[in-house]
């Protein structure tokens, strides 16, 4: 594992396996590059792959709160890719992607998604979308506006954790993700609307790759419309739904996961 400085933040980061293609893999806010590692190391003999820990998440650290979250993590990511890349990301992992993918089409040879929440996309696509989601996000943000950190953890994890009971999670990293919760809310901005004009002729229409989506069968329902919107911006996207499993498809379901990495790896042909 290595620290070093990328875009003024201190980032821990880590190669894992010696294959001949590069990828980098992001992870989920609330999370760390721990948890992406089995799956890297799935693929160990395909890919060299890079992951990093968000900042403020795993060894990384803290989040300056100085401009965009988003901005500063595309940065972040953007450092690492010196050559053609595979790219592999979750929830918001994977909206960074998604800004590499428009930013620079030409050095992403594909890309696997888990989830990218990206809601502005569903809102355009359906716009009565927009009152419902705020409808059922309205818990968290009135928590976020009462300071009352760790009622927002709750509800967040409500909508986009894995299911566990909050008195199930361990009080050590219960108190972990209560931490890390004004860096989630950070993020939001550039999910909730099209800052960076993804969805417009000049952004994700400009990749051309192999693109798998995959989401989680019973994760909320504006996900379906996500991964909608998006495929239908690129050529060569594919949507999957994993059944049985949430938001949080590529830790409890990974074996379906890699399953269907592999083929796509396979029919790509890169």
């Amino acid at each position: 594992m290595t620290k070093d400085t990328r875009a003024g933040l201190s980032i821990n980061h880590m190669v894992l396996g010696d294959g001949s293609e590069r990828a980098l893999m992001m992870h989920c806010t609330l999370s760390s590059a721990r948890a992406m590692a089995p799956m890297a190391m799935a693929f160990e003999n395909l890919f060299t792959t890079t992951v990093f820990d968000l900042p403020g998440h795993g060894q990384s650290g803290g989040w300056d709160f100085n401009g965009d979250l988003q901005d500063r993590v595309t940065e972040i990511a953007q450092s690492f890719i010196d050559r053609p890349i595979h790219l592999i990301g979750h929830s918001f992992g994977a909206t960074v992607a998604l800004r590499l993918m428009a930013k620079m089409p030409e050095q992403i040879k594909s890309v696997v998604l888990f989830e990218p929440v990206f809601v502005e996309a569903a809102f355009q696509r359906r716009p009565k979308l927009r009152a419902s989601y705020a409808a059922e996000a309205q818990d968290f943000v009135k928590a976020i506006k009462n300071n009352d950190k760790e009622r927002a953890t709750i509800e967040f994890l409500k909508m986009w954790g894995d299911g566990t009971p909050w008195e199930a999670i361990p009080p050590s990293l219960r108190q972990s993700m209560i931490d890390k919760i004004d860096v989630v809310d950070a993020g939001t901005p550039a999910l909730h609307q099209d800052m960076h004009g993804l969805l417009g002729p000049t952004g994700l229409a400009n990749y051309k790759g192999p693109a798998l989506f995959i989401r989680g069968a019973r994760s909320i329902s504006i996900m379906q419309d996500i991964h909608t919107a998006l495929v239908e911006l690129m050529p060569q996207a594919d949507d999957h739904a994993v059944g049985g499993a949430g938001h949080m498809v590529p830790m409890t379901h990974q074996a379906e996961c890699v399953a269907l990495m592999d083929e796509f790896y396979q029919k790509s042909r890169f």
